[in-house]
Formats: structure tokens, C-alpha cells, sequence
């Protein structure tokens, strides 16, 4: 009688650990499944398994792994608010430094793909730079991910400068030329460095002119032109026409985005001056004064013109370039 209670005890211990045993191999399996599905771009099907993983793990690190996952998947299915919030909450409980370290820099991706158009609310445009500067700032010796963070907040710039520009556009064709001047002024300060910024300087011009201040244009003009050789003054100031889209680093190195999606340089040469390229190749000079010449062209054309001359042909000049 004993002997058959001590096997049916042993018995039961036996199949319970079997079980637990192939309970953790199917889980192991399961796991290296999602994870396939994620690299084979099977992103809603791999979401949902790392989502049911966290449902049914909860407390564990495996919970917290699958979290990172979930993160990723969600966002390569463009679920940005999702993605952001799962991020998140990997970075809060997991103690993988690495992870936690690329996914503050997702949430500052998720951030930056939840903006809007210029021309709509940008209070999403300013938290996205914030976000990223928050990043830069943490990790301020980890140059793995800095060449897209300053290409993303130099974009996300530009689109702030476009809504202030756009907005000073449309006060000029309204006539409305010192609510204009606000907004150009405003730009010129925070956002010189942006390609706009010659744009809005050829549009104080415009005011300059409109309001028969031909000398003042003239003056503005020639007090904001910066001699374009083979190289830059580094005494040069950020005011001028045709200055290069971006900020000196502590009179160093410059790096920001063309309009061509590539990145320009600056560099300081033994001469103590500027040196400018697009990766390595020499600098167009010629370009360089396009925005100064059409400046000049402005202000020639509307000699000895009636306001109304001028006003019409301001605003054919203001539609070619918007």
C-alpha cells in the first residue's frame, strides 16, 4: 500500500516538472517565433504575440524585453502615439542601458513623426526638438545617433521658420506692413539659420520699399551682404545674406543639411578662417549670391515706380518664390 502511494506522489512530481518543463520550452519557442516575425517584417503579427507575451508574463523581464519589441513593432506600423507610450514604458523598468538609450531616442523619433504641416498647430514641432535637445544633453559624449538628430531638428526649423515666413507674406499682400515686420523680425532671430532667412530678409526689403524708403532698402541691403570668397571670416556675422544654413559649434566645426539632403561643412583652416564644402567637394560660389542678387534686382526695379507698380510686382515676385 506504501509503495503504491510513494509512486503515485513520485508520479505526480515527475509529469508536474514534464510540464513545467515543456511549458517553458513552448514559451521559448513562442518567443523566438514573435522575434522571427519582427525581422520578417510581419509587424501586426509579431505586435500581437509580444503583446500577448507581456499579458501573460507580467512582472518579468521577459514582460519587459517584449515591451522594447512591442515599441518596435508598433512603430514600423506607423502607430506613433502607441509606440511612444511603450517606449516609455520599457525605459521605466528595464536595466538594459543600451536598450533604455535607444529607446529615448525612438520616443524622440515617434515625437518627431507626430508633427504637423507648417501651416497647422506646432506646438507638436516645438516638443519633438525639445525631446531630441533633451537627448543630445543626457547623452553628450554618444555621437551614435547625432548626425539624424541635427538633420531632424534643423527640419523641424525649417518648418517653424516657413510658418513664420508664410504668415509675414500674407500681412505684406494685405498691406498690413508692420504686423509683417513682427514676424520677419521674430524669424531673423530664432531662426537665421534656416534657408528662410534670406527670403525674410529680401522681404524687409520689400517693406522698405513699399513704404518709399528706397535708401533704407538700399542701406539694409549693403548692411546685410557678407563678402563671399573662398572662405568665411570667423568674424562674420549670422545676419547677412547667403550665411550657410546653420550654427557655428564654438568656432570650430559646422555641419547642417542642403537642400539636397546632404551635409555641408565648415571647417577652420590654419588661416583661422572658414573653409566650406559638401562633403568634401568645393563650395559654388555662384549660388552663394543668388538671394543677394535677387535682393538687389528688387530694389533696382522699383526706381522711380508707382506704389502701385510696385505693390503688383512685389506680389508676382512673392507668388514665384512661395
Amino acid at each position: 500500500m506504501k509503495k503504491n502511494i510513494i509512486f503515485t506522489i513520485l508520479s505526480v512530481i515527475f509529469f508536474s516538472c514534464a510540464s513545467q518543463l515543456d511549458g517553458v520550452s513552448q514559451s521559448d519557442k513562442y518567443v523566438e517565433k514573435s522575434i522571427q516575425y519582427y525581422k520578417d517584417k510581419k509587424y501586426s503579427k509579431a505586435r500581437d504575440r509580444f503583446q500577448n507575451i507581456i499579458n501573460n508574463n507580467q512582472g518579468t523581464v521577459l514582460a519587459v524585453e517584449s515591451l522594447y519589441y512591442l515599441a518596435l513593432c508598433e512603430y514600423e506600423l506607423r502607430e506613433f502615439n502607441n509606440a511612444k507610450q511603450s517606449f516609455k514604458e520599457y525605459v521605466r523598468y528595464s536595466q538594459d542601458d543600451l536598450r533604455r538609450q535607444d529607446a529615448e531616442y525612438k520616443i524622440s523619433l515617434c515625437m518627431y513623426e507626430l508633427t504637423l504641416d507648417y501651416d497647422k498647430d506646432q506646438t507638436a514641432t516645438k516638443k519633438a526638438i525639445d525631446e531630441f535637445q533633451r537627448f543630445i544633453e543626457k547623452y553628450p559624449g554618444d555621437k551614435k545617433y547625432l548626425l539624424d538628430i541635427n538633420q531632424k531638428i534643423a527640419l523641424l526649423r525649417q518648418k517653424l521658420a516657413l510658418k513664420q515666413y508664410k504668415s509675414a507674406i500674407l500681412y505684406i499682400k494685405s498691406g498690413q506692413y508692420d504686423s509683417a515686420k513682427i514676424y520677419l523680425d521674430d524669424l531673423l532671430i530664432k531662426f537665421r539659420d534656416t534657408k528662410y532667412s534670406d527670403d525674410a530678409r529680401i522681404a524687409q526689403i520689400i517693406i522698405f520699399l513699399m513704404n518709399d524708403r528706397l535708401e533704407d532698402a538700399r542701406n539694409y541691403l549693403k548692411n546685410n551682404k557678407c563678402p563671399h570668397n573662398s572662405s568665411y571670416s570667423n568674424t562674420c556675422d549670422m545676419n547677412y545674406f547667403d550665411q550657410p544654413n546653420g550654427i557655428y559649434d564654438d568656432g570650430e566645426v559646422f555641419e547642417d543639411l542642403n537642400d539636397n539632403g546632404k551635409w555641408d561643412y565648415i571647417d577652420k583652416n590654419n588661416n583661422g578662417k572658414y573653409d566650406i564644402g559638401e562633403l568634401g567637394e568645393p563650395f559654388n560660389d555662384n549660388q552663394n549670391n543668388i538671394k543677394y542678387n535677387e535682393a538687389k534686382s528688387i530694389i533696382e526695379n522699383s526706381v522711380n515706380k508707382s506704389i502701385t507698380i510696385k505693390s503688383l510686382y512685389f506680389i508676382d515676385y512673392l507668388k514665384k518664390i512661395l
